[in-house]
């Protein structure tokens, strides 16, 4: 009588272990899939805050984005692009490129009570081959968030207590010249020519120039100093063959400031 309940016990342990071994795989598999599918949900939920973020900074800044913006409005936009910047930092999902934070759309105009909305998309991608057959490929996730324009909310509210962190690095500050600069970086001109200076300073993507400082070194800045081209005659003065002038470039973006100098000799 005992011999056959061994038998039957040994066998059943066996087949036990046998659909533990099939069912392991696919009980992996679903473990996969599950948390794909949940780090789609955070994705959703993260771009969704991302956007109302943004919407929220533009209906209250919508003079940023009205008309040519310069000085103050440059600064509210990057601080737009790195307080939404700063938020989708945890969210691991490919933004479009070249730009990757649009800007706020002012469809309705930029009244206060007009709407504006931001919509940001990504590319999410997935960990197991079967959640991506049964979505189609990666998952084109994208939000979208309107708010009210009302440039009187929080007016007492100052700037730096929501200052979200600083995402970008300073420039590399360099400028072209024409006359071509020689060795020793030196624009060699006889006494009273014109020298043309173009900015070709480097910055990362997302952080561009916002400011721009010339100084010739002969006195106050001319008009056109604070743009990204210049010119300007030099002119040889005092005792010697030539006069140096150290004509400095200052470039400034959301990271900060950087200098570059070259020195113009005006031989008369």
């Amino acid at each position: 009588m005992k011999l056959p309940l061994r038998r039957s016990s040994a066998h059943s342990r066996g087949q036990a272990l046998v659909e533990m071994a099939l069912m392991l795989p696919l009980l992996a598999l679903m473990l996969v899939m599950a948390i794909d599918f949940g780090r789609v949900f955070f994705g959703v939920v993260a771009l969704q805050n991302a956007a109302r973020i943004g919407a929220d900074y533009g209906a209250s800044h919508a003079d940023a984005w009205n008309g040519v913006p310069s000085g103050e409005e440059l600064n509210e936009q990057a601080h737009y692009e790195a307080l939404v910047l700063g938020d989708l930092q945890a969210l691991n999902c490919e933004l479009p490129t070249p730009d990757p934070i649009p800007d706020p759309v002012f469809a309705g105009g930029f009244d206060d009570g007009e709407l504006a909305y931001v919509q940001l998309e990504c590319e999410f991608g997935l960990l197991t081959p079967l959640a991506e057959s049964i979505l189609g490929g990666p998952v084109q996730l994208s939000a979208r968030a309107d708010f009210a324009i009302n440039r009187t909310i929080n007016p007492n509210l100052p700037e730096s207590s929501i200052e979200p962190p600083n995402l970008c690095s300073p420039p590399e500050a360099e400028f072209d010249t024409v006359p071509v600069a020689t060795g020793g970086n030196r624009v060699n001109v006889p006494s009273g020519t014109e020298v043309q200076f173009a900015d070709a300073s480097e910055f990362e993507s997302g952080c561009p120039i916002l400011t721009w400082s010339w100084d010739f070194d002969d006195g106050p800045p001319a008009e056109d100093a604070t743009t990204a081209t210049a010119s300007h005659v030099f002119t040889h003065t005092g005792p010697g063959g030539s006069t140096d002038y150290s004509v400095r470039l200052t470039v400034t973006n959301a990271g900060g400031s950087d200098t570059a100098q070259v020195t113009v000799r005006a031989e008369g």
